[in-house]
């Protein structure tokens, strides 16, 4: 008889006689060979701006701001924008009014910007079934594989898998948001950093319902205010290239439908300018974890 069979029919032997029992068999765990797995190896999505060198410097943190257009399809962005009407129509969300501002004065920081949440750190994506939820996980998957991107290097490596947040931003005629940091520096009692604080910030304009028609801010108002001259020295360079730049204290920033801005939560300081027309964007935050 084989050496196998020959094993295999004396412990069956002793499991039907009594002499051992399932129970008295030794944990798998304990002797088993733990197999070694390699973490899988990442691989850059083929995104329209992965060659851009200024947003390739974002990564590296040597510039606090990168912008593009053209991001996602017309098709999408069309159908994401539907689905934030949607939602908003179905009474999902809530419009933001007052609000206090960083010094802790009550003051209209926002008017009318209707806020709907569609991830929050830790928790899973909302699930509303209404809208396109479609084009909604499309979107979430998006934004997932963007975080990847980022912390594939030193810069942002810290980011947290679980602290995407990520809301549609609806803005109706007459809305605006005043100028603000997303992530000031907030301290405990004891004088410490508060810790999974806000470290990118991401936008991308959906448009409204009119986009055959040109933005222009001149006219429709909403652009993206941009404060410090280094900020704006950065854009500046991404538009124009090497050379000399006359900087200002401010720029401005056509919230076309399909252009995505990034930039540091921390330092950025920015504010929505008063619209005149519908302004429906995504808004998101990847946090990290700095203690």
């Amino acid at each position: 008889m084989p050496v196998v069979q020959k094993n295999a029919a004396a412990f069956w032997l002793l499991l039907t006689s009594g002499v051992w029992s399932l129970q008295s068999v030794p944990a798998v765990e304990k002797w088993a060979v733990p197999m070694r797995r390699e973490p899988p190896k990442y691989t850059q999505p083929q995104w329209c701006f992965n060659s851009d060198p200024i947003y390739q410097a974002f990564k590296r943190g040597e510039v606090p701001l990168v912008c593009f257009k053209n991001v996602l399809s017309k098709v999408l962005l069309e159908s994401l924008r539907s689905d934030a009407t949607a939602l908003r129509s179905a009474g999902f969300g809530a419009t933001a009014g007052i609000a206090q501002a960083a010094d802790g004065i009550s003051d209209e920081v926002r008017r009318n910007v209707h806020q709907v949440w569609l991830q929050s750190p830790g928790q899973r994506p909302q699930e509303a079934f209404c809208g396109d939820i479609d084009a909604r996980k499309k979107l979430l998957s998006f934004v997932s594989e963007l975080r990847l991107d980022l912390a594939a290097l030193p810069k942002y490596e810290s980011l947290v898998p679980g602290g995407i947040e990520l809301s549609y931003l609806l803005y109706e005629p007459g809305s605006f948001y005043k100028r603000h940091i997303d992530s000031p520096k907030v301290r405990d009692r004891e004088g410490n950093v508060m810790v999974d604080k806000r470290a990118v910030s991401m936008i991308l304009y959906l448009g409204d319902a009119h986009e055959n028609r040109d933005w222009d801010i001149s006219i429709d108002g909403g652009a993206l205010r941009i404060y410090g001259n280094e900020n704006v020295k950065c854009r500046q360079a991404q538009e124009k290239g090497e050379g000399r730049l006359q900087l200002d204290d401010y720029l401005d920033i056509v919230p076309e439908r399909g252009t995505m801005v990034l930039f540091e939560s921390e330092q950025v300081a920015h504010e929505v300018r008063p619209t005149e027309r519908d302004r429906i964007c995504v808004a998101g935050w990847f946090r990290h974890r700095s203690c």
